[in-house]
């Protein structure tokens, strides 16, 4: 059995690196193909036709640019928000918990924790489950994705306690 994997492992390795090429625009394609030519005077020539062709398709929408860097911070600060998302960060995967700090709590007029995070989000508890003590200011967070989109957030070492995104 370790021969057979052995010889299919390299077969699905090129699979999945031509599947990732494919998915690469083809004027980004055409830009670095460029690179390999040795005459200097012929690589000018494709390196401004190909930029030429991926600058019209940024501004004609069909190849967008994206820094993951800003599209998860721009995640980040969305998580768990009913609103919907720019495009841009939409080709970024989805966060499955966020880590941060807790800048204050408190209990409503029903009796539920309202927690006040420090990336800005508000997080109100939507379950009626007995929160041992009173959470401090500083203290680590942790909210994560439950199921059928609901969150649920752990401050601390308290049990987690289910949530939903006020802001």
């Amino acid at each position: 059995m370790r021969h057979t994997l052995c010889l299919v492992l390299p077969v699905v390795l090129n699979a999945s690196m031509a599947r990732a090429q494919e998915q690469t625009p083809l004027q980004f394609r055409q830009l670095v193909a460029c690179r390999v030519i040795a005459d200097g005077a012929a690589r000018l020539d494709c390196l401004e036709r190909a930029t030429a062709a991926l600058s019209d398709a940024v501004a004609d929408r069909r190849v967008m640019i994206i820094d993951q860097t800003a599209a998860q911070a721009a995640k980040r600060q969305q998580f768990g928000a009913p609103k919907p998302r720019p495009a841009a960060i939409a080709a970024v995967p989805e966060l499955s918990r966020l880590e941060t700090t807790l800048i204050g709590a408190s209990v409503d007029e029903r009796g539920a924790w309202v927690f006040r995070l420090a990336d800005g989000g508000v997080w109100i508890q939507t379950d009626d489950y007995p929160l041992p003590g009173s959470p401090g200011k500083g203290e680590k967070v942790v909210v994560r994705r439950g199921t059928l989109g609901s969150f649920r957030l752990t401050a601390g070492d308290r049990p987690a306690v289910k949530v939903r995104r006020q802001n």
